[in-house]
């Protein structure tokens, strides 16, 4: 049988109406409803249709299915054809056209067809043994609104009753009804029955009971009455709703309910502006649909003003906030605000607007209070003599820096934050001891742990906190006024703490002093650890017993009672350079000196700890470190240049050490600016420095 005589049999049989014979590509009409409907065309819009509407609440049972079935014109070859209508789909891409059994599973049957220019496409020579036929493709597209021409995946389909007309148009609607009839199916319900309820319940959903057209009789492109609530439609469904195939399988009633379909209200209610929709009548002009543009905004005005129902948006209004209407009874949160001039849904961008009118309205707080943004949920705004936004700081320590809290110190977890008059910082350990400004003393001599230095001591001294020094963490005493006094012995070092002064002994006035029997020159000394070191620098110039120094000193008198001796590197290497039991430092003992100055030092300035106040440049003190804690009383002298210039006098310290290095002597480097000796190597003969002698060790 041809597909003419087939559609003639089945008309005449009552089981499909007459079909539209205009295939054109339509003409753009916007402002006005069509007056040119073909004769035959009215046939399929009349409510008195044969079949159109009066079939479709009629529900057979399934016996009466499988009758049906008996009467399918098994050897019936027709084409099938069609209009894809989600947008303009790529031209060539294939539709799938499958038979299903009369419980809607595959048969395998299939055959395909591909789209044209218009989105049209066209299946030949279809043979199957049932009526019920699922058409699909996942044509890339380029949707409506789509500011560029690019494409989108989307699928849409049709689950046809070839019975009731060939008609096979993709869209939205067809989609969302076959999904739906599916689901029914799955849950028990006979076909034609979830058929009927299916398309019922979304002409119902949109808006459209109007509509006698079946879904698959609806395109964009012919010109049919009602095609405006098809743009419509396919205006606010969103793109990625219909992106891949569900499972069929699987796949559950979909709930046509309001609630359910809140993202098609969101985006009607967007579409009504222009510039939510950007090239919707470019592109129903380029792709010569037959859609009234003017009649398709009334009918989204027409959705929003039901599903939203959000009133008129003008002055007396600005600023409200409302949910719509069709979301009340659900948990959807989405909000909206009046501008005055459009009612704009509520983002985490824009939230700021209508909280922003809001605090407007605010009454003058309390100075520093902090209040939660009623729309941004994450924003705070803090009261200091008028409302403003409040930084995470303020909110995280529950405390507003302004003025009144200028200079305020408070913590968080291992954090310290200190208030500069109008915003939080945390200020630079370097200079600030959090945990200094943070605690309260309440009695003299309390020793507590930090908060932000957890594994730091500290105690409370004249009433204010500080840290422990290195030496009352060594012996884990802190020495205060109101500390007995305690003695600790280290090596040749005895440290006395008596109500909060601390004294250094390291032997009797004797073990203190040594005598170079070679001029009978009297130095200091002082026990260090396990060292004893001169604390005076070597003054040993007598080249006549000792030939080897001529040419090898520097000697100048720097004040009254002061005068220099410096050496050339090749002294240092001398073994009686220093007096009898006396020896030039190896670098391995200079480095055990900076050891013990550092962990009994009262200071974390090493240098200082070790240096004479009298050899230090006025200009340099620029803090009052505690200088020589331990009697070792090091000398800024400088060192004598290749060219005789004196160098760094009263900068620093340049004293040699006993070890060679690349041909190179080695030496330490104590810079009065700094806080640790450094190593650096010098030519023998290069310049001239000073000496410091260190006991021999007893073996």
């Amino acid at each position: 049988m041809t597909s003419k005589n087939l559609f003639l049999f089945l008309a005449v049989a009552g089981l499909v109406p007459f079909m539209a014979q205009s295939c054109s590509n339509g003409t753009y009409v916007d402002g006005e409803d069509f007056t040119d409907i073909s004769e035959n065309s009215s046939s399929l819009l009349s409510s008195s249709s044969e079949t159109s509407s009066s079939d479709l609440e009629k529900p057979s049972s399934s016996s009466q299915d499988s009758t049906e079935m008996a009467k399918w014109p098994k050897d019936s070859v027709f084409d099938l054809s069609g209009f894809i209508s989600r947008g303009m789909p790529k031209v060539g891409s294939p539709v799938l056209v499958e038979e299903l059994d009369s419980a809607l599973n595959k048969t395998g049957v299939k055959y395909t067809g591909v789209v044209d220019s218009s989105g049209h496409y066209v299946v030949r020579d279809v043979k199957f043994s049932s009526p019920h036929v699922l058409v699909s493709t996942s044509a890339p597209t380029i949707p409506l609104c789509y500011e560029d021409d690019r494409y989108e995946p989307t699928y849409v389909d049709a689950l046809l009753d070839l019975r009731q007309g060939t008609d096979a148009n993709l869209n939205s609607l067809t989609t969302l009804q076959t999904m739906t009839i599916l689901g029914l199916v799955r849950n028990g319900m006979d076909v034609e029955q979830a058929r009927k309820k299916a398309y019922d319940d979304l002409r119902g959903l949109f808006l459209m009971d109007s509509v006698s057209l079946r879904f698959e009789q609806m395109n964009l492109v012919q010109n049919i009455e009602g095609n405006f609530y098809l743009l419509g439609v396919e205006t606010m469904s969103p793109v990625y709703e219909f992106t891949q195939a569900y499972d069929r399988e699987n796949f559950k009633e979909l709930i046509l309910a309001d609630s359910y379909f809140g993202e098609y209200w969101r985006t009607a209610h967007g579409k009504l502006d222009d510039n939510d929709c950007f090239k919707l009548e470019a592109h129903v002009k380029s792709w010569k649909y037959t859609a009234l543009i003017g009649k398709a905004k009334e009918y989204l005005k027409t959705i929003n003003e039901t599903k939203m129902n959000f009133g008129d948006c003008g002055r007396d209004n600005y600023g409200v906030v409302k949910k719509p209407f069709y979301s009340k009874d659900s948990s959807d949160s989405y909000q909206y605000f009046c501008d005055s001039t459009h009612w704009i849904m509520m983002t985490k961008f824009n939230c700021h607007m209508p909280m922003q009118m809001y605090i407007d309205t605010l009454p003058a707080g309390e100075m520093g209070e902090i209040i939660k943004a009623p729309y941004c949920t994450d924003e705070y705004f803090k009261y200091i003599g008028f409302w403003k936004r409040a930084d995470q700081l303020d909110v995280g320590l529950k405390t507003a820096c302004y003025e009144g809290t200028k200079d305020l110190y408070m913590s968080s977890g291992r954090k310290c934050y200190y208030c500069g008059g109008s915003s939080w910082s945390e200020p630079l350990p370097r200079y600030v001891d959090c945990d200094t400004v943070l605690h309260v003393c309440e009695k003299a001599g309390e020793v507590f742990k930090g908060i932000i230095n957890p594994d730091s001591n500290y105690v409370c001294e004249n009433s204010k906190p500080r840290k422990f020094n290195s030496r009352e963490n060594a012996f884990n005493l802190a020495c205060v006024a109101s500390t007995e006094k305690q003695s600790f012995t280290v090596g040749k070092t005895t440290f006395t703490c008596d109500q909060g002064t601390w004294t250094v002994e390291s032997g009797t006035d004797e073990e203190n002093t040594l005598v170079d029997t070679r001029d009978g020159k009297t130095y200091r000394t002082v026990g260090l650890g396990d060292q004893r070191w001169m604390a005076e620098n070597l003054d040993y110039y007598d080249t006549l017993t000792t030939a080897a120094l001529a040419g090898s000193i520097f000697r100048a008198s720097r004040t009254p009672d002061t005068s220099v001796t410096l050496y050339k590197g090749k002294v240092a290497l001398m073994d009686d350079i220093c007096p009898k039991g006396y020896h030039v430092p190896s670098v391995d003992e200079w480095q055990a000196l900076g050891r013990f100055a550092e962990k009994y030092g009262l200071d974390t300035n090493l240098v200082m700890s070790l240096t004479s106040r009298k050899y230090v440049k006025t200009e340099l003190n620029w803090k009052m470190y505690p200088y020589d804690q331990f009697g070792f009383s090091l000398q800024m002298m400088g060192y004598i240049a290749s060219k005789g210039e004196h160098v760094h006098y009263g900068e620093s310290a340049y004293l040699w050490a006993s070890d060679l290095q690349d041909g190179s002597n080695l030496m330490v480097h104590a810079d009065a600016t700094k806080d640790s000796l450094v190593f650096i190597k010098s030519s023998l003969d290069a310049i001239h420095s000073a000496i410091r002698c260190v006991e021999d060790s007893e073996q």
